[in-house]
């Protein structure tokens, strides 16, 4: 991983480049189309809190099905309902390999609603820059106890920055030396890359990656729109 400091107020960073040799872009493995599924007790390198974990049954698809849950106990290190991946599966060059999205399934344990956002860390630590979802974009998990599909994209337009990153998210995602560290799954109210702190616990699962659309099917999903709204019109 790389050396990283915090110059004074200013909020710049000063990094050393030659430590993050180890994020090759030969090292990094994002797939379009990946899909992390918690068969068995593998939580497929998603970590965060000491009961956060794989629960065999009671997934999407019912009986027999697993999901990983992350549980908040609102206090200290295990406060956050946050969830993040370091693993090479996650990291690397997601224009090389396509991917612009990712979708999951969400349920809600808790008694309160959930803001859920995707988050990308340009580093590991407390308080690092990188990029979370809008709140255009925040998907606000309903405390009904049901399985819901979420999907977040990975662009300038649907995310923000925080803790003043100085690099642009498209650089961030063509891998290589500047290759973000970690990939965060969270709860915050407001864009932040920490979460909130709040006791509650939530299912999470299918966890893919997805093609980025192209222009074609952008102008088609436009035209068939356009045609479905002139014929109501109609």
């Amino acid at each position: 991983m790389c050396t990283f400091v915090r110059l004074g107020q200013t909020g710049a960073w000063c990094f050393v480049v030659a430590s993050m040799a180890a994020l090759t872009p030969s090292a990094m493995a994002i797939m379009a189309g990946q899909r992390d599924s918690f068969s068995g007790a593998d939580t497929a390198g998603w970590s965060g809190g000491s009961m956060t974990g794989v629960i065999g049954d009671g997934g999407p698809l019912g009986a027999g099905d697993a999901f990983f849950r992350v549980v908040a106990d609102g206090a200290g290190p295990n406060g956050k309902m946050t969830t993040y991946n370091r693993t090479e599966r996650w990291l690397g060059n997601y224009t090389g390999a396509g991917v612009g999205r990712i979708e999951m399934d969400l349920r809600n344990f808790s008694t309160q609603p959930l803001t859920i956002r995707l988050g990308i860390k340009m580093f590991t630590g407390q308080s690092v820059p990188g990029y979370v979802t809008s709140n255009a974009r925040a998907f606000v998990l309903p405390a009904d106890g049901q399985w819901h599909h979420a999907g977040f994209n990975i662009t300038e337009a649907d995310m923000v920055g925080v803790n003043g990153p100085f690099l642009p998210l498209s650089d961030l995602l063509v891998g290589g030396v500047n290759a973000f560290q970690e990939l965060r799954i969270l709860h915050s109210v407001n864009p932040t890359l920490q979460g909130d702190n709040l006791s509650a616990s939530m299912g999470i699962d299918n966890i893919t990656a997805v093609p980025a659309p192209t222009a074609g099917l952008l102008a088609a999903a436009f035209a068939a729109g356009l045609a479905s709204r002139r014929r109501r019109l109609g």
